[in-house]
């Protein structure tokens, strides 16, 4: 009998760095919600962005404009990332990257607010996962229902806040809200999944 083959697979620290700097990523972004001390140097502004400040493109999505805010975001997003089907750092960077990207062209090509106000906030990229993570479930036999159907609200919830303006489960908590961000974000996992479906 082979020892190897028994062995119980070890908790592997380095493949867990990538979601440790995530949340402290997070947390950092965030103390203004404890020193009271907000700034708007690191959401995204397009005349800024422009102007030279590049570094608002990384830091947007993770400034948030209160405790329920941040939970809401940022805990979905950390149980989405931690859960895609990309295992390896790399390819669950990309899958955030993109995510976020289309969150932001969505917003900046719709939502003449922007200008004014600025994005910022975790749900965009949160969309991007949800779907990118429901259209790969709906393609195993086991749960292909689920996945679609997952999908499918994901999209109704997406339609139904273009079409109000009346962002789900914001409750007027989450500052002005933004949907095009999430339908974005929701075309980011589409594209994603579309890259992927083309991989041999």
């Amino acid at each position: 009998m082979n020892p190897r083959k028994n062995r119980r697979p070890r908790f592997d620290v380095v493949q867990s760095f990538d979601v440790i700097g995530l949340f402290l990523i997070i947390v950092i972004a965030n103390t203004h919600l404890i020193l009271g001390n907000f700034s708007a140097k690191l959401i995204f502004l397009p005349d800024a962005f422009l102007s030279g400040d590049w570094w608002r493109l990384f830091t947007f999505p993770f400034v948030h404009t209160g405790w329920y805010h941040l939970f809401l975001d940022a805990g979905a997003f950390l149980f989405l990332y931690t859960d895609l089907p990309e295992k390896r750092a790399a390819g669950r960077f990309l899958c955030v990257g993109i995510s976020s990207l289309f969150s932001l062209a969505a917003v900046w090509l719709t939502s003449p607010e922007i200008h004014l106000l600025g994005l910022n906030g975790l749900s965009g990229i949160g969309h991007g996962l949800m779907a990118f993570s429901t259209l790969q479930m709906a393609l195993t036999p086991e749960n292909r229902r689920i996945g679609a159907a997952a999908f499918g609200l994901l999209v109704a919830k997406s339609l139904y806040e273009l079409l109000t303006g009346d962002v789900l489960f914001h409750f007027g908590l989450c500052g002005t809200p933004m949907p095009a961000s999430h339908a974005g974000g929701i075309l980011g996992g589409i594209f994603l999944f579309t890259l992927q479906a083309r991989k041999p």
